[in-house]
């Protein structure tokens, strides 16, 4: 993760020779612009009385920075994003490294609810704030663990008092967060769905061929393989949570493989425009694609997320957030 030349301040200085200008990254991931103590909205053009070369060169800088930033903010967000959905984890060390000592990440961290996990389970969840210091819900100071493992909250893991707790001290603070974590939206397996091994709320859901390729990719979803003639039936993704190495010195790794199957869509050329039906969704361990998983088997956050995403591509399914059971 690149710092864009930030200081430990969260500052960047531009200098036009004879003047100064102090750039500060805000938790909101904006810049404001100073020269000493007084406030602009842009950085000023190169006057007569600046150093030409130097003016110029600051104004360069200043145009591929934003460039920079805008790029970073997108990546990091979608790979942070990614990181709730596939539950990973942060010793507190590792975590300071990145989330308190990159300037953008910085930002990243302030606006985020995160997790101290034991054995996998949430035990404490805690906001960074800009003094430095770490807010419980209630907004007493917490002491991070040293051997903690660190994670983001993910809204399944609170009770409504915690979240709305959480929600009041992000609003008080006017912290806007990167993506949407604790007001978002989630999704839980049915008893009725627990011991099936295929996901049907999407089923017979219709979109047009074009739509549905475009929508999927972007949500990280890979192409599957095309059947006889050229004809496309399946989304494909693969997330790992965990990865170790094993006492023989291999590669462990935890996660799942996703099948989504529809009627079919001709991917000789992406001009087709007519609306396919989507049949089901199916999860598999991702050491052995053998034999579909029963729902009940996935883990509640990770099912979530997938439901989240295919509703933002295929819209709300049949059963509601409130008609699904704990």
């Amino acid at each position: 993760m690149p710092d864009l030349g930030f200081d430990e301040h969260l500052c960047r200085v531009f200098d036009f020779g004879t003047r100064q200008f102090q750039v500060y990254l805000t938790p909101a991931l904006e810049l404001e612009i100073f020269e000493g103590d007084k406030k602009l909205k842009n950085l000023p053009k190169p006057g007569a009385k600046d150093e030409k070369e130097k003016a110029e060169a600051a104004v360069k800088d200043f145009k591929d920075m934003k460039k920079q930033m805008k790029a970073a903010i997108q990546s990091q967000g979608q790979r942070l994003e990614y990181a709730l959905l596939c539950d990973r984890k942060w010793t507190a060390d590792g975590w300071r490294d990145l989330f308190i000592r990159k300037p953008v990440m910085h930002c990243f961290a302030i606006g985020l609810i995160w997790g101290v996990y034991e054995n996998g389970t949430l035990v404490q969840s805690f906001r960074y704030m800009e003094d430095g210091s770490f807010n419980t819900p209630d907004e007493n100071e917490y002491e991070l663990p040293e051997n903690a493992a660190i994670g983001l909250v993910h809204p399944l893991e609170l009770d409504d008092a915690t979240k709305q707790q959480w929600a009041q001290q992000l609003e008080d603070y006017e912290i806007r967060q990167p993506f949407p974590q604790i007001a978002r939206q989630v999704y839980r397996v049915t008893d009725a769905e627990k011991t099936e091994t295929a996901l049907l709320r999407f089923s017979d859901r219709e979109l047009v061929a074009i739509t549905l390729l475009g929508r999927m990719t972007k949500l990280g979803w890979d192409k599957g393989y095309p059947g006889d003639g050229g004809f496309l039936t399946e989304f494909c993704r693969h997330d790992i949570s965990k990865q170790t190495t094993g006492e023989d010195g291999s590669t462990v790794r935890e996660g799942f493989y996703l099948e989504l199957t529809f009627s079919g869509m001709d991917i000789s050329g992406y001009d087709n425009m007519e609306n396919v039906q989507i049949e089901k969704v199916e999860f598999y361990d991702i050491n052995n694609g053998k034999a579909p998983l029963p729902l009940g088997k996935i883990p509640p956050r990770y099912f979530s997320e997938i439901v989240y995403q295919l509703t933002s591509v295929l819209g709300a399914s049949e059963e509601t957030p409130d008609e699904e059971t704990e």
